[in-house]
């Protein structure tokens, strides 16, 4: 018999009260408070069952001071997909699935709920996103970023490893004349230029080690095609990459 998969429908007995009298509170705050809302119980959940895991992609960003609102929360895990999945819809009521089979977040008194998409990583895994467990992560409080986040403690990649995985997208469609590309690479660009300064101002150095997702030459065009595009960035690309990286990258321009 398959397991039990909650779908959408009135909400569970088991709301409780207070419950509903904060996430009113931080529905009038902040878009991105929602965001924090859902992550940070994915997080409790998670945390309490030893399930390690991370947040990536523009949530991600978002906690070290990009300024963008996203609609969906990204995390990488270490177990398969599916049973992290149904781990969280047996563990609060306000997971649930859609009728397109996409993991969402309930929030009070909202047509609109938030996707919860989790990616398995490792060299093995079918994205072949990174592995938590070797791959560098910190720890962020939302609330410290803006008084209108939530107050709690979020694990996501090192700022380092998220900058790779928006170089490595970005650069597939910083050239694309589609619309639908061309937006998207818009919002990637700056997340990269977010990345870039935290990186800068926390004296952080690139590290290519333990990114899966394609060789480290590519990704070094990528970083090329970048100060192509944008010779400002010049300065800060040397300040935060390898001296033999940098050189590598002007070399490709030259």
């Amino acid at each position: 018999m398959p397991p039990h998969r909650r779908t959408s429908g009135p909400r569970p007995s088991t709301w409780s009260f207070s419950q509903s009298v904060q996430e009113q509170a931080l529905i009038r705050l902040s878009e991105n408070g929602k965001l924090d809302l859902a992550a940070s119980v994915v997080s409790n959940v998670l945390n309490s069952k030893g399930k390690p895991h991370a947040f990536f992609g523009g949530y991600a960003v978002t906690l070290i001071g990009g300024d963008r609102t996203t609609e969906d929360v990204d995390l990488i895990v270490v177990e398969p997909a599916d049973s992290i999945r149904q781990l969280l819809l047996e563990s609060d009521p306000r997971f649930f699935m859609s009728s397109t089979n996409e993991l969402l977040y309930r929030v009070v008194c909202q047509e609109k709920h938030i996707p919860v998409e989790i990616l398995q990583g490792g060299e093995g895994a079918t994205l072949r996103l990174p592995d938590i467990i070797t791959t560098p992560s910190i720890r962020l409080n939302p609330s410290d970023i803006h008084p209108d986040r939530v107050n709690c403690e979020i694990s996501i990649l090192h700022p380092s490893v998220l900058l790779l995985t928006k170089v490595h997208r970005w650069m597939f469609i910083a050239e694309s004349t589609r619309p639908a590309s061309l937006a998207k690479a818009g919002t990637d660009f700056r997340d990269i230029i977010t990345l870039l300064n935290w990186m800068r101002d926390h004296n952080s150095t690139i590290e290519f080690s333990g990114f899966y997702e394609t060789r480290k030459e590519k990704l070094l065009a990528g970083f090329q095609l970048l100060l192509h595009l944008n010779e400002g960035l010049k300065d800060v690309l040397k300040q935060i990459m390898f001296p033999a990286d940098f050189q590598t990258i002007l070399e490709f321009m030259s």
